[in-house]
């Protein structure tokens, strides 16, 4: 996979509001991070910025705080299309265990791929990788966390036999299109994205 981008400034994304800084107090690498100030906050990859407009299969690297309280949710997206169109995989913080889920968005309605119940903390940097591609199945969908010298298996992986704009790919980024509580006060850093056109 080619890389296309590592994103260090808020130019390198697209908004659909403005609820969001360029944080210097609190980061995983100086000077700042991005920083989501209020619920469904989103944002996707800017077509100027990547040499691939649409990603058919990709890759996206990224660390993700919360604040520190439990219940912070967002949404990692990849082959959006718009709004109610798109695969998702939702990172769910929650010191007690909450249900980490792969899934997709069509014409707004919610499909579950897969999830698993884990454990993250608030107030802690997790380093998450996001890979999708093509295979006999359909679509493969992997979720791995770095554990500080390896990647792990974070949910096991997803299929889906449709197989959903495989032909046209679609945008990346991170959203909260569909969820209504705590999408707020997250915290994205050092995001690299792959892909293939």
């Amino acid at each position: 996979m080619e890389q296309l981008k590592k994103h260090f400034s808020s130019g390198d994304w697209d908004f659909k509001n403005t609820s969001w800084i360029l944080d210097s107090a609190v980061y995983y690498s100086a000077p700042s991070s991005l920083h989501f100030t209020a619920y469904k906050n989103n944002t996707k990859v800017k077509t100027t910025t990547v040499p691939i407009a649409n990603v058919k299969e990709g890759r996206i690297t990224v660390y993700l705080l919360a604040s520190a309280q439990d219940g912070r949710i967002i949404d990692i997206v990849f082959r959006y299309q718009d709004d109610d169109n798109y695969y998702f995989v939702r990172i769910n913080v929650n010191s007690a265990g909450a249900l980490q889920t792969t899934g997709r968005y069509k014409a707004g309605v919610l499909s579950v791929l897969k999830t698993a119940t884990r454990t993250l903390y608030a107030s802690t940097w997790y380093k998450f990788r996001i890979t999708w591609w093509n295979d006999y199945v359909g679509l493969v969908i992997r979720v791995e966390k770095w554990n500080g010298s390896a990647w792990q298996t974070w949910i096991d992986d997803a299929y889906d036999s449709e197989n959903l704009w495989q032909t046209i790919g679609g945008r990346i980024g991170f959203g909260s299109f569909h969820i209504d509580i705590h999408a707020n006060y997250f915290w994205i850093d050092d995001t690299e994205i792959y892909g293939i056109s």
